[in-house]
């Protein structure tokens, strides 16, 4: 099954009674991979280890992923309708929760299934 890579998506978050972090910023650019019932999703925070924020997951139903960070304490869920360029879902993290989205944009590009995405370098 061949590898979905989109690798200029525009993350955008909304958070419960106005609890964004001061910091947080309007979007953020990330990348989003998914095949084999499996999705990661990736962006810079410098916060995070290795200055990039990694979240992965599993289909939990067709076009539902219920993600857990890698590298920081999180968990998210994220849902995607086939034809759609959008990801939408919940997000908590460090005590505050939001709703976010992610406008697929980049590619669809689609690599080599024999390369694992989901492990290794963020």
């Amino acid at each position: 099954m061949p590898v979905k890579s989109w690798n200029n998506c525009v993350m955008r978050r909304l958070f419960q009674s106005g609890d964004a972090p001061a910091d947080e910023p309007a979007h953020r650019l990330c990348t989003v991979q998914i095949a084999m019932g499996r999705i990661k999703v990736r962006f810079k925070d410098p916060k995070c280890a290795g200055g990039w924020a990694v979240l992965e997951g599993n289909e939990a139903g067709a076009g539902h992923y219920q993600l857990r960070a890698r590298n920081f304490y999180g968990t998210a869920t994220l849902h995607h309708s086939p034809g759609e360029n959008k990801l939408e879902g919940g997000w908590m993290a460090a005590g505050l929760r939001a709703m976010w989205t992610i406008e697929l944009r980049g590619g669809g590009v689609f690599r080599d299934p024999a390369r694992p995405f989901i492990r290794g370098r963020p």
